[in-house]
């Protein structure tokens, strides 16, 4: 998860993000490495984690060794030799808190801090190693119909949404999503691999037919999954620009508050930005997680926007 490097154990990287989603949303405040190492050592306690499972060293991830991380973009990569570039995958996810303003800038008077907005939703990706073709985005949020999207809603107007309490991912909601990809690949007579995290919400119970279902080593996935190597990093860019570029336009537009944005017209935001990811930045992230061999991109390519499947297309 994007959240962090995930820790060794699932039940404490679950607990430890629960609660500092809490300290964010109900608290206002922002945890320190040195709370999440006091909360993640609590939790340990709690779950009765084994001694040589935990982790040692400050924040959420603790400390790696180089040589251990080689040795999972070796074992990964031994793995995906199998498999032809585009039938390798990786799925993430990262959460959008859509309504929270820049907090960094120019002022030329004093200014009071402001208390942020932390509504959230989580946003799930999926890519291949060539860069050639990325999956609709998966938007999990709190509610069945918000209101902004009147009486059509966000499924209906092809976007591929899920709700719960938490706007999280959950298992429900991953299995759904990997069926679906299942029936996609069997119309296309391709057997993949997708490459996840240890992240409790990816734990499922259906077995796909043309899926291979493969975890990263706990505590790696900064080194060797390809999205956590700059691919949402980027697509987090581009959506802060085009936040930006409207709060801009508001103000010419004489708005008061040029920040004001509802739900329907963030997700086409992130829409957008998803499509403004270029298929180099995508080999560029493959190439530096060392997992596999990737495909060269050529120099009419390399600005390519990433062509966009849509919501229908996994179960048309």
């Amino acid at each position: 998860m994007t959240h962090a490097c995930v820790v060794t154990n699932s039940n404490v990287d679950t607990a430890l993000f629960c609660w500092v989603k809490y300290f964010n949303l109900e608290k206002g405040e922002v945890a320190s490495g040195l709370m999440l190492q006091a909360k993640r050592t609590y939790f340990e306690n709690q779950f009765n984690v084994p001694e040589n499972e935990r982790l040692q060293g400050p924040g959420w991830s603790g400390s790696v060794d180089p040589a251990v991380a080689r040795a999972e973009q070796e074992r990964c990569a031994a793995i995906n030799a199998d498999y032809a570039p585009e039938d390798i995958l990786n799925d993430d996810e990262t959460g959008c808190f859509w309504k929270a303003t820049p907090d960094r800038g120019l002022t030329i008077v004093a200014m009071h801090g402001k208390k942020q907005d932390r509504t959230c939703i989580t946003l799930h990706f999926v890519v291949n190693s060539t860069g050639m073709e990325a999956f609709p985005i998966m938007f999990i949020g709190r509610y069945n119909k918000p209101r902004c999207f009147g009486k059509i809603g966000p499924n209906e107007r092809v976007f591929y949404y899920r709700f719960n309490k938490t706007a999280w991912q959950t298992s429900e909601l991953y299995e759904e999503h990997i069926k679906k990809l299942d029936l996609y690949f069997e119309r296309q007579g391709r057997k993949v691999i997708l490459w996840s995290d240890n992240f409790s919400g990816h734990d499922i119970t259906y077995k796909p037919k043309n899926i291979r279902l493969e975890r990263f080593e706990p505590n790696l996935t900064s080194f060797v999954q390809p999205l956590d190597q700059g691919i949402i990093r980027a697509f987090k860019a581009h959506f802060q620009r085009l936040f930006c570029l409207r709060a801009v336009e508001r103000d010419e537009a004489g708005e008061r508050n040029v920040y004001e944005i509802n739900l329907l017209e963030v997700m086409h935001m992130v829409q957008k930005a998803w499509g403004e990811v270029t298929q180099q930045t995508i080999v560029n992230c493959w190439r530096k997680s060392g997992i596999a061999l990737v495909v060269p991109v050529t120099r009419s390519m390399s600005t390519k926007a990433l062509p966009q499947l849509q919501g229908h297309d996994l179960v048309a």
